[in-house]
């Protein structure tokens, strides 16, 4: 049945809906187009067959051995060819390392000893230009405590093909790294495209909240279902007094606010790297600052491994032309390995109480 509305406008009821959640299905948003996990160690993991889309979103997911290093490489259709030129930099180093000379893949530079990765990378995939690939990479050693902080690394490159969609990709240890990828490391393909008109997207909303009222210390999503991959937007307000919003993870529906349970590597305006360890929260944004904040994070959420995470801010700085943002970028980790999480929230450290009432969370999530 359609309702006609003023104006020639229509209204459909539920049963002319494609779900039943709604208007607020999402047409065409990211689709997995690939996914390729590992049932015992190796040291290949090969997504083929891929539709084509004009972006893609890989989220990687690998594991090392205890007994030797990995270094995972990135390679399009197959071509081990000297096509690969990036830029690359580990540990917000004061420069960045280009590698010109094209390598045979996509060199990310970051080998490690009983260390499991977390990747999360973007391709524009047009047929008849060069393939940009950009992707951000925490490196957690297994240590079992808060007293080590993980690692980050940037890395942007291309595949010099200007004449064939991306129809596989494939991450492989470097040859000369002496461990495997272990069983369960897992790669997932991602494919968005303008035309796209369906509606099974890889990220289901799990939990939105939004502060009202009175300026909090802190505020969480509540709890949520627990996915693999999760997915944490916030956008945080202050009440015109200092703010400094830092990450939480909790699980049971309940915050971990621990004295030693997260610990945290980042750079602030391109700056140098700074690791705080044995903490009660992770050191997502710059603290004391009077302006608004955006905050993006990706989680991977591994019931029996260190919950690793990938974030960046940005704050507005003064409103107004001429005035600049600043920027927060880093990797941090929560501790516990026997629960996922399903609670996130912020807590305004350094006993600020200034995050004001239109400050929000949003939380997606996939396995």
């Amino acid at each position: 049945m359609v309702e006609w509305l003023a104006g020639n406008r229509i209204r459909g009821t539920s049963t002319e809906r494609t779900t039943g959640t709604g208007f607020n299905s999402v047409i065409g948003g990211w689709k997995e187009v690939g996914r390729h996990k590992l049932t015992s160690a190796g040291d290949t993991i090969d997504i083929t067959s891929l539709d084509n889309k004009r972006y893609y979103m890989v989220l990687q997911n690998i594991l090392g051995s205890a007994s030797g290093e990995i270094t995972p490489e990135i390679t399009f259709n197959g071509d081990n060819s000297a096509l690969y030129p990036i830029v690359r930099n580990n540990d917000a180093t004061s420069s960045d390392n280009a590698f010109i000379s094209n390598y045979n893949y996509l060199y990310n530079g970051m080998g490690g000893t009983n260390s499991d990765r977390f990747i999360v990378g973007y391709i524009a995939n047009k047929s008849d230009r060069e393939k940009l690939y950009q992707h951000h990479q925490c490196m957690n050693e297994n240590i079992s405590d808060a007293n080590t902080a993980p690692r980050m690394n940037y890395t942007a490159g291309k595949w010099r093909n200007s004449s064939d969609a991306i129809n596989r990709i494939t991450v492989t240890n470097n040859t000369s790294a002496s461990g495997d990828f272990i069983a369960d490391s897992e790669v997932v393909v991602l494919g968005w495209d303008p035309d796209d008109t369906h509606t099974t997207n890889f990220w289901e909303e799990l939990a939105s909240f939004e502060v009202t009222g009175s300026a909090v210390a802190d505020f969480d999503s509540g709890a949520f279902t627990a996915k693999k991959y999760l997915w944490v937007q916030a956008y945080i307000k202050s009440d015109g007094g200092n703010i400094s919003p830092r990450l939480r993870l909790g699980s049971s529906g309940t915050i971990d606010s621990g004295s030693d349970v997260y610990a945290t590597s980042s750079a602030s305006n391109g700056g140098g790297k700074s690791d705080a360890t044995a903490r009660t929260d992770m050191v997502t944004t710059i603290s004391s600052l009077t302006t608004p904040c955006f905050i993006n994070a990706f989680i991977i959420n591994n019931t029996s491994k260190h919950k690793t995470v990938i974030h960046q801010a940005v704050h507005r700085g003064t409103a107004g032309i001429g005035q600049v943002t600043q920027r927060r970028q880093g990797v941090s980790k929560w501790e516990n390995t026997s629960n996922q999480c399903n609670i996130v929230g912020f807590h305004d450290n350094d006993s600020y109480t200034n995050m004001a009432a239109g400050s929000i969370i949003k939380v997606w999530g996939s396995d």
